[in-house]
């Protein structure tokens, strides 16, 4: 992976974790599907501003909109909609665990269904680690995953499921078509889903009621979701669905660390050995960190096909010709 690659990768994740923040800002005075549908029409908004503004080309055939309208749908407002109504149940930490599942989830869909995904030793360990240290992370707030929340917990693994089906199906389906142009139309749909949803559950008008404060959450929200949006298809081509999936594991952090600035939260001991996993994880699933090239440096290829040859040899016992 390139550095710039890498330095998207982790804004992107960033800004991703943010989010979280924002959404606990605003979501007591307005309910979950308003802040989605404004979340989301703002996000279109700066999307297609860069897309005129840089006179991208549309997509190239029809089918493709009949597949992002689906996408939109079920890939980003199903989910947003989702997560941000487990917010108001699940605490902070099981949101992070589940959602960090969701490499996980993608790397399993993009083995099986994309010939240019393949599943490499370090990834594999890599994927392990990062979900360690998001777990490590939250300080034991996932083992609350059952009684009153059990219905929020079901909410966040749904988004799960529909966030990595929906990355998987863009690389599979969409990967000739311009990233940018692609982000325009999934945020455009999906906005256009949510809408008659908020306007069904709560009146346009209830967004007057925030203050200064909830409006710059509420517009940093907005147009950091158009920002997340375009760099993750933009990286998805040049960097495949599995590694720009690693977001997921930079998030947790990211919350954890504005807690921390912003909110005064305290950031315990345990913690660094979560952020340390993650590094790992990330860096052994992006290709950073080769475990192969670590098995070398600490046993030489010379010695470690001797013992592996001893081993074999020692399994199999004496021999019993004469």
């Amino acid at each position: 992976m390139k550095p710039l690659h890498l330095v998207l990768l982790v804004f992107q994740g960033a800004l991703v974790g943010s989010s979280f923040l924002m959404i606990k800002v605003v979501v007591d005075d307005i309910s979950p599907a308003l802040v989605v549908a404004g979340r989301l029409v703002l996000a279109a908004s700066l999307a297609f501003a860069i897309v005129l503004a840089m006179r991208l080309p549309m997509l190239a055939t029809r089918s493709g909109y009949g597949i992002l309208f689906l996408i939109g749908a079920l890939g980003l407002a199903l989910p947003f909609l989702m997560v941000t109504w487990a917010q108001t149940r699940v605490s902070s930490g099981t949101t992070s665990v589940l959602s960090s599942a969701i490499p996980i989830v993608t790397a399993c869909l993009a083995v099986w269904l994309l010939r240019d995904e393949r599943l490499t030793k370090s990834k594999v360990i890599g994927l392990a680690v990062g979900f360690v240290g998001v777990a490590v992370l939250s300080g034991g707030d996932f083992l609350d995953l059952g009684g009153s929340v059990l219905i929020g917990d079901l909410a966040v693994i749904g988004s799960v499921l529909c966030f990595a089906a929906s990355t998987v199906a863009v690389r599979r389906f969409l990967r000739d078509e311009n990233p940018m142009t692609v982000s325009a139309f999934n945020l455009l749909f999906a906005a256009i889903v949510s809408i008659p949803v908020a306007v069904a559950t709560e009146p346009p008008d209830r967004l007057l009621v925030l203050d200064e404060v909830e409006w710059a959450a509420f517009l940093t929200l907005g147009l950091g979701t158009g920002v997340v949006n375009s760099l993750f298809y933009w990286l998805m081509v040049r960097i495949g669905a599995i590694k720009v999936s690693m977001t997921a594991y930079i998030t947790p952090a990211t919350g954890v660390l504005l807690g921390w600035l912003v909110l005064d939260e305290v950031v315990n001991w345990y913690m660094s050995i979560g952020f340390a996993c993650i590094i790992a994880g990330i860096a052994m699933a992006t290709g950073m960190l080769s475990v192969e090239r670590l098995g070398d440096r600490l046993l030489p290829g010379r010695k470690r096909r001797a013992l592996a040859i001893s081993a074999d040899s020692s399994t199999r016992g004496p021999s019993t010709r004469r």
